[in-house]
């Protein structure tokens, strides 16, 4: 598979698809649970746009990064919306379901704006003037693979409830599936690089990830959120959506070294929900946890 093909073709369509699966499992009156869940909500909005980017980009001022290039591409995967999976790991760990597919929901229409706008504000920062994101593709580019899916979605979970229903498990297969094969295409194309810095990379993007999910339960302790929502977080701040973070890394930026933080981060983020998710069963219901 030709890199053209890879980043032009599979990555775009691959995230058209992971986008139209959250739209099959939205409905208008979702958006109304940030009234009904509002502390969950808006503490997980403030981790996921303000605190995970604030943590990558402490470590970056402290973490000896081979390149500005390679440390852009943590930042980047920081800055991405959480993944279409927290929403089945919040159920699996019985945490507040409703509010993490409208946070899902949500972020997923903030991001075409703030990852452009916040990367190019980052990135300045971290190397000025060397690594430039053009801001107006970007931003179309993004929301036409955001908005649009997201809206077909809905419109067949509204219009045929059924389809809608018998889509979204092979949705999720496919959009889990294809990630790990388009990690597999950029890895076999940048072989040479990914090894050059796997070493480096490697302990301070697990770090990053372990930070993710801590970080969601213990800011959502602070607010003073129920146990079911702390899980919740845990997972909506943790998991990012790997596919986004490589169309902006591969595709639209083209630079093979910004590949390498999304793509470790997107596997070994699955290992960390394993753990949490491993912990959060043997704590129990959330309620009993709570209590105690």
């Amino acid at each position: 598979m030709e890199s053209s093909v890879l980043s032009a073709i599979v990555l775009p369509l691959s995230l058209f698809v992971v986008m139209a699966g959250i739209g099959l499992s939205l409905q208008l009156r979702d958006f109304a649970n940030v009234i009904k869940y509002p502390r969950t909500v808006l503490t997980g909005l403030g981790g996921q746009l303000i605190l995970l980017p604030l943590i990558a980009l402490l470590l970056i001022w402290i973490y000896p990064f081979a390149s500005p290039l390679v440390a852009a591409g943590f930042l980047i995967i920081a800055l991405a919306p959480g993944g279409a999976t927290s929403n089945l790991f919040t159920f699996l760990a019985k945490g507040e379901v409703a509010a993490s597919i409208t946070l899902t929901a949500i972020i997923s229409l903030i991001t075409p704006f703030s990852i452009p706008l916040l990367a190019a504000w980052f990135l300045n920062v971290i190397d000025p003037g060397q690594i430039q994101i053009p801001l107006v593709e970007t931003i179309i580019q993004l929301v036409a693979i955001t908005f649009v899916p997201v809206a077909l979605g809905m419109a067949v979970r509204r219009w045929a409830p059924n389809v809608a229903e018998k889509l979204m498990t092979p949705v999720q297969i496919f959009s889990l599936a294809t990630l790990f094969i388009i990690i597999a295409g950029i890895v076999a194309q940048t072989w040479d690089i990914f090894v050059a810095n796997f070493w480096s990379m490697a302990p301070v993007t697990t770090l990053l990830v372990a930070l993710a999910f801590a970080g969601g339960y213990g800011l959502a302790r602070i607010a003073n959120v129920t146990e079911a929502g702390r899980r919740t977080l845990s997972f909506e701040i943790g998991l990012q959506n790997g596919t986004t973070a490589l169309l902006v890394t591969a595709t639209i930026l083209g630079i093979p070294e910004t590949t390498i933080a999304p793509m470790f981060y997107s596997i070994i983020m699955f290992v960390f929900a394993g753990l949490a998710l491993v912990i959060f069963r043997r704590v129990g219901d959330p309620q009993a946890a709570e209590a105690a």
